[in-house]
């Protein structure tokens, strides 16, 4: 087992710095190791003692990259006191057929080939996969997700078969892509990347509390007709503008090393205006709330903003 993983066995798990050591990992491999580091550090989140004392490794499949990379495909369900935490009631994890995992892979190579500038943070941050649908007793009752990760289990992203067709915040095709996939698998590595820098540095000021954050009015979700979380709080919004930011520059570059006449191009190619839309948006607004940050937080809501401006001139002249 590696050297990180047992020492966080071993180690009382309110200890912060374990946390960090397990996220930052670059050694822990695939399956029931990447599992482990997930499980873990969701007990250290939680202050769960007990669940150190009685890990249970939900069902798995290892999958490999053209490159040699390994990435974890969850199977079966995370014990109740674990799935009780993540916000995903309403979803059920699928255990797909080999075919079915075929974009997965596809997706992760897309990554590792034509974006290496972020490829390293991709691997670093997504260790499991878990690809979920909504519970039949859910249909019509709630939105079934594209994709999602949580702070409360990191290292493991969940994915819809929404995220074959739809990037955020309004872009839908009609035909699945692993292109689109690659996206939203790239999407939540880089907010559990938020996620650590959260944990390890002061970017909000002591009293800054979510459940009373100020929130920002997100228009597009209206738009959209989803009737919950049309408001986000200021921690939200600097993870959605550090990954928009991102996401623009991923599409910039689909646009720029793909045939436009392709129509998952086109789709790409249509989804940056409204992309760019949103990340002028928040990284405007958030710029407001300078007293809800520490020095060196707001230096970073500043600097966010400087790269979301680069990020949309260089976009708009592939737009306009």
């Amino acid at each position: 087992m590696n050297a990180k993983i047992s020492e966080i066995l071993i180690s009382s798990p309110f200890d912060s710095n374990l946390l960090n050591a397990c996220m930052k990992s670059e050694n822990i491999h695939a399956g029931e190791e990447s599992i482990m580091a997930s499980i873990i550090s969701h007990a250290i989140v939680t202050n769960n003692v007990n669940l150190l004392n009685t890990i249970k490794i939900p069902s798995y499949a290892v999958i490999k990259s053209k490159v040699g990379n390994a990435y974890t495909l969850i199977q079966g369900n995370f014990c109740d006191s674990i799935w009780k935490c993540i916000p995903l009631q309403s979803h059920e994890i699928l255990s797909p057929e080999k075919q079915k995992r075929i974009p997965i892979i596809e997706a992760i190579d897309h990554i590792e080939t034509y974006h290496c500038y972020i490829s390293d943070l991709f691997l670093k941050f997504t260790k499991n996969i878990a690809f979920v649908d909504l519970k039949k007793d859910y249909l019509g009752k709630d939105t079934t997700i594209t994709s999602s990760s949580f702070p409360l289990l990191p290292l493991t992203v969940f994915l819809s078969p929404k995220a074959l067709k739809h990037i955020p915040p309004n872009t839908v095709s009609d035909m699945p892509s692993y292109r689109l996939l690659a996206e939203n698998l790239l999407h939540e590595a880089i907010h559990q990347q938020v996620n650590l820098t959260l944990v390890e540095k002061d970017i909000f000021c002591a009293e800054y509390s979510s459940e009373l954050s100020p929130k920002i009015q997100i228009e597009w979700r209206k738009k959209q007709g989803i009737k919950r979380n049309q408001a986000w709080e200021l921690d939200r919004v600097l993870h959605a503008i550090t990954v928009y930011v991102n996401l623009v520059k991923f599409r910039r570059k689909e646009v720029v090393l793909f045939n436009t006449d392709n129509l998952i191009s086109q789709y790409i190619k249509s989804s940056l205006p409204e992309g760019l839309d949103a990340l002028d948006y928040l990284s405007k607004s958030l710029l407001l709330y300078k007293n809800f940050f520490t020095e060196n937080g707001y230096d970073l809501v500043s600097e966010l903003r400087k790269k979301a401006l680069v990020e949309i001139s260089k976009a708009k002249k592939l737009c306009y």
